[in-house]
């Protein structure tokens, strides 16, 4: 079993709560999950990110299909982590032989403007 990856940009932060609609998948990189692991990564305990994989359809034919809702920990119970996108991008930058999903996230977020990023470890 490996672990995954997926980042989210919180495109609206309200100081108690915000949303991240957009998912940047990145390859299973363990050098890039190294790089990561040694930043500054924060909890955010009172921030309520609403996004896509932050719920669970409770009932009916959908049921058990992921949803949208709040994100406050991983599927492993950990605490939901951010971290600064300036700091994810130059760690990103850093890396050899990053993949094709990576290059495309770390694109995506050289022009953004957010200021954090979620790490979703799954």
């Amino acid at each position: 079993m490996g672990v995954d990856l997926r980042l989210l940009p919180v495109e609206s932060d309200l100081g108690t709560w915000g949303f991240a609609h957009t998912i940047l998948s990145l390859e299973r990189n363990y050098d890039v999950h190294e790089a990561i692991g040694k930043l500054n990564c924060v909890a955010r305990p009172s921030f309520n990110l609403s996004t896509f994989c932050g719920g669970v359809v409770p009932d009916g034919t959908a049921k058990g299909e992921t949803m949208c809702g709040v994100m406050r920990e991983t599927p492993y119970g950990d605490p939901l982590t951010y971290i600064k996108r300036s700091d994810l991008v130059a760690v990103l930058e850093s890396v050899e032989n990053i993949g094709p999903k990576t290059r495309g996230a770390l694109a995506w977020l050289r022009e953004s403007s957010v200021v954090w990023v979620g790490l979703y470890w799954h």
